[in-house]
This record gives structure tokens, C-alpha cells and sequence, in this order.
């Protein structure tokens, strides 16, 4: 046989062994329902439009389950989308997340932030954290605004959130470099900060 005809040959059985194998799709769950079976009434959920349930999808494929279930990224990333296009304020965070770390999509700070603000409007104290630490130091990707990361880590520390403490070191990092009038016009933003809903 000549080098042509092996070349088609392999060719001809590679194209037909990837026709016949499984196309992974966002939806497939087996190695979920195999980890955990109440997974498949959640992706029915999902799959009918359900954010919440799509969340809840979205964070067995971001974490796994019990060692069983690996984590799926892509996957995570797909349900998280389609809750936050819905206005799921914690898949709004997780899309910041996703995008923040590369996981699931390709980084993109400046797509991160986008999402971030999306949460932190809503009033989400990680959103606002991720909000104000992506004005004050993201300057490769969205224009930097040392005033408005001032306010969003100031609103950030004033939560009961876990992230407090972290919001707070970084606003007062933040404010050795701001002058007194950038200092007042934050505290005036802090202080009319309204949430929205999405």
C-alpha cells in the first residue's frame, strides 16, 4: 500500500471511530448521577431553565463530588452562564471567578470584572471585593479607578462576609494613596450605594 493510500486509509478510520464516540455536550451528567443520583432530578431542573437549579449543577461540576465526579470545568462554566444570564446573582460572582482564573473559559480579566460588577451592584460582598481589587490593580485589562476601588472594598468590609477582612486590608492599602477629596467623594459613594437588582 502506498503512503497516500495509508494516509486515507487512517484518515477514514479515524473519522469513523470520532463519529462513533460520545459527544460530550454541557448537559452530560453520568459521572454526577453515578456520584450522586438526586443529580439527575437537578439537571432535569436545569435543563427546563431553572437558575437556581442550574446553579446548584454548575457547583457539582465546578467542585466535583466525593472524590467520585471530578471537577468539569467547561461544564461549571455552562450552567453557570446560563443562571447568570438569568440574573442568578451568585453564578454572576462565579463567572467572575471563572473568568478570573482561566477555568472553564479563557481568562479574561476584563471579562471578569464585567460579571464581578454585575454582583457587586447587586450588593454581593465577593463581587464588591473582586470589583474594587480589579479597579486598583487590574490595569492591563479594564481602566483602573483608585476612588471607585476605594468604594467598592469600603462596602465590601462592611458585610458580614468572610471576605471583610480581606476588603479592609485592601482599602486601606488602597487609601495611603488617595488625597483627602478623593478620600470624601468615595465615602459620599459609599453612603448613597443603592443595590439594583439584575
Amino acid at each position: 500500500m502506498t503512503s497516500v493510500a495509508k494516509f486515507f486509509a487512517l484518515t477514514i478510520t479515524l473519522v469513523a471511530f470520532a463519529a462513533c464516540a460520545p459527544t460530550p455536550g454541557p448537559v452530560g451528567i453520568q459521572g454526577l448521577v453515578e456520584a450522586d443520583p438526586a443529580v439527575e432530578t437537578l439537571a432535569e431542573r436545569a435543563e427546563n431553565g431553572d437558575p437556581t437549579a442550574q446553579r446548584q449543577l454548575a457547583d457539582r461540576y465546578y467542585q466535583g463530588v466525593d472524590n467520585v465526579a471530578f471537577e468539569n470545568f467547561d461544564r461549571a462554566a455552562y450552567w453557570y452562564a446560563e443562571a447568570a444570564n438569568q440574573g442568578d446573582l451568585k453564578s454572576q460572582r462565579m463567572m467572575g471567578t471563572l473568568y478570573r482564573e482561566g477555568h472553564g473559559v479563557d481568562q479574561d480579566l476584563a471579562e471578569a470584572y464585567t460579571w464581578y460588577r454585575r454582583a457587586a451592584e447587586q450588593g454581593d460582598p465577593v463581587g464588591q471585593y473582586w470589583t474594587g481589587v480589579a479597579l486598583a490593580e487590574w490595569d492591563n485589562a479594564i481602566d483602573t479607578d483608585p476612588v471607585a476601588a476605594f468604594t467598592w472594598l469600603e462596602l465590601a468590609s462592611q458585610s458580614y462576609d468572610a471576605i471583610a477582612g480581606r476588603a479592609a486590608e485592601a482599602r486601606d492599602r488602597l487609601a495611603d494613596d488617595l488625597d483627602a477629596q478623593d478620600l470624601t467623594w468615595a465615602r459620599l459613594m459609599v453612603r448613597e450605594f443603592s443595590p439594583t437588582t439584575s
